[in-house]
């Protein structure tokens, strides 16, 4: 993180840059020794998005500053993630050397797509929008709601819904498989189909409705 202290008489407002700027640290294992530069170093890439969202909704609605949000960023919807965070602006660093200066021009594309859908005409409509959007820890809803259904005529057979399954509640059918009423809806298999076989479903009373 940076600061950058501002004037407000001459109408320059602080900046805060907020990037993942956690170091890490990558082993030879043949070398049985670090890789990077010979020890720990910063790291980056579409992972890295999660932790600047969580602190930049944190700190945004209660500090008058402008926010710079770097880290993750890899097109449009990221760029927008970051928006309705709070940010003010945001960098794009590794989708443009994996991808060249042009993917700025298709992240700009794809947040105008976003505003038209959403019927915004300027970003300051969505900026920060997420943040009285965020339940605190106690009010989290942890009932079961909905359960995973799979398709038995998109179901391949594949079984890698039946391998990530650590409930145990999906199950072979002949050559196909289906998942039982002990389901706890957690939606990895759902993630995980690549056939758009398994849908989520509203789960009421012990019956899939």
């Amino acid at each position: 993180m940076l600061i950058i202290p501002g004037n407000p008489s001459v109408g320059f407002k602080s900046n805060w840059t907020f990037s993942y700027g956690f170091t890490g640290l990558d082993i030879d294992i043949d070398k049985q020794a670090p890789i990077l530069h010979g020890g720990f170093a910063g790291h980056g890439g579409y992972h890295s998005i999660h932790y600047p969202l969580r602190w930049i909704t944190e700190i945004s609605p209660s500090l008058e500053i402008d926010i710079s949000a770097s880290g993750g960023v890899s097109c449009g919807r990221d760029a927008v993630k970051y928006l309705l965070a709070g940010a003010t602006v945001v960098q794009v660093c590794t989708a443009v050397i994996l991808n060249g200066y042009e993917v700025i021009k298709k992240i700009n594309s794809e947040i105008a797509d976003y505003m038209s859908k959403h019927n915004f005409t300027s970003i300051s409509q969505f900026r920060g929008l997420v943040c009285d959007r965020i339940l605190k820890l106690e009010e989290y809803d942890r009932r079961l709601s909905v359960r995973a259904v799979i398709d038995k005529e998109k179901c391949t057979g594949c079984g890698s819904c039946f391998k990530a399954c650590f409930y145990k509640t999906i199950v072979p059918d002949g050559e196909i498989f289906q998942t039982t009423p002990e389901c706890a809806g957690c939606g990895l298999c759902h993630e995980l189909c690549e056939f758009g076989a398994i849908t989520m479903v509203p789960f009421n009373n012990n019956q899939l409705s």
